[in-house]
């Protein structure tokens, strides 16, 4: 055999033993993960493999006999076909009927190339921490269709339909946003002054519907505690003296403005709490977040049977103009449209029209950032209610 025949039996034995372990390997992990569903391996493969060996046996003998090297050229191109279905029929009824053992020594090697798909992933340009990128770059974080299976088998992968691919891109993306993001406003917190009665906390919690109450000295920027249901109501039908609303209140918890939302959920767990207080540079209150309120960037809108008529923050109106409630996020909208997002200073979609008016807005007001125009439908006093995007793609 001169050379070149040796290079080439090296290439096809190199890549016949890849095909091999890829083949071997898919199947094995298919086949234990089917085992619980009782289906049996199909009886045709063993037939099939006979045929394909008789085959390539044929084809083997006559490049040996070959002396003419267009004739070894077309043998070698039906040959090496018909050697990669020979190498799919043995490894797939090896793998189907020997799952465990089959997948037990090829553990070793699969370890191996995890290994090599993390360094690969590590090392591939636009992409940071090995997990995830910025707004900008696309990674882990930018999971679309066909995409999942850098967390995924593809087999779990093609089960998944639009809302759990959607649920595992909120998941990956709680380190990109901070409590700030998502907490509810100091102006809509719901709380009590520590020196009132049982009895007013207990109506101020009915009339809201909420089962935890913040309570304050003198101002909403000393949260001195948090009022559970299942504490006070209790002390109504009391007939002993009732404690003061500080002695039944348990410890707040604080957390700052830029906290992660992958960290708070670990706080929330760790510390087995269900609200935080959001405080500002100043150590004053910027707002409060919930379990609830995170658990709802990952699945959507939690609506119980108590719940009133939900409407949308976000609506779309018949000329495909957006009606937005002043209080979304501008990480919110961003997702919709594209325009700079990343103001130090605002963190809604009504904080732009603040800072761009320079004044308490109007019903009517109008202003123009970025290539979007914000219109005024609403207001509730000094607040904004509605607005109106319609968003001008730039040339």
């Amino acid at each position: 055999m001169d050379e070149g025949g040796l290079g080439l039996g090296i290439i096809l034995a190199i890549s016949t033993l890849g095909f091999a372990y890829a083949s071997l390997n898919e199947t094995a992990k298919n086949t234990c993960s089917k085992e619980k569903s009782g289906s049996q391996p199909s009886s045709h493969l063993l037939t099939l493999f006979l045929v394909s060996l008789i085959v390539a046996s044929a084809t083997a003998i006559s490049i040996s006999l070959s002396d003419s090297p267009r004739l070894f050229f077309i043998i070698i191109c039906l040959f090496i076909p018909l050697c990669l279905r020979l190498i799919f029929l043995v490894t797939t009824w090896v793998a189907v009927n020997f799952p465990r053992y089959t997948s037990g020594i090829l553990s070793p090697v699969s370890i191996i190339e995890s290994l090599l798909q993390q360094a690969y992933r590590r090392i591939s340009p636009g992409r940071t921490d090995g997990n995830r990128s910025d707004h900008n770059g696309k990674g882990l974080n930018d999971l679309g269709q066909g995409e999942t299976e850098t967390i995924i088998s593809p087999e779990e992968e093609a089960d998944l339909d639009e809302r759990e691919r959607s649920m595992i891109r909120s998941i990956l993306r709680l380190d990109e946003y901070n409590a700030r993001d998502i907490m509810i406003p100091r102006m809509d917190i719901k709380a009590i002054d520590m020196t009132e009665g049982v009895q007013l906390a207990a109506n101020v919690m009915l009339e809201s519907g909420h089962s935890r109450l913040p309570i304050y000295e003198e101002t909403i920027d000393h949260i001195t505690g948090v009022l559970h249901a299942r504490d006070l109501l209790p002390l109504l039908n009391s007939k002993k003296k009732l404690p003061s609303l500080k002695q039944i209140a348990r410890a707040p918890f604080f957390v700052p403005e830029s906290k992660r939302l992958d960290e708070l959920l670990t706080e929330f767990q760790k510390r087995r709490v269900h609200m935080a207080f959001v405080v500002d540079e100043h150590g004053g209150t910027e707002g409060l977040v919930t379990l609830e309120d995170l658990l709802e960037e990952i699945v959507g809108e939690i609506e119980d049977e108590f719940s009133t008529v939900f409407e949308p923050q976000i609506q779309t109106n018949k000329k495909g103009e957006l009606i937005i409630d002043a209080r979304v996020s501008l990480h919110e909208v961003a997702e919709l449209i594209s325009f700079d997002s990343n103001l130090s200073d605002v963190d809604t979609i009504g904080g732009i029209v603040y800072t761009q008016l320079g004044r308490v807005p109007q019903t009517g007001d109008e202003v123009e950032y970025a290539g979007i125009t914000i219109k005024v439908l609403s207001t509730i006093g000094r607040r904004l209610g509605k607005l109106k995007v319609v968003y001008t793609p730039t040339e």
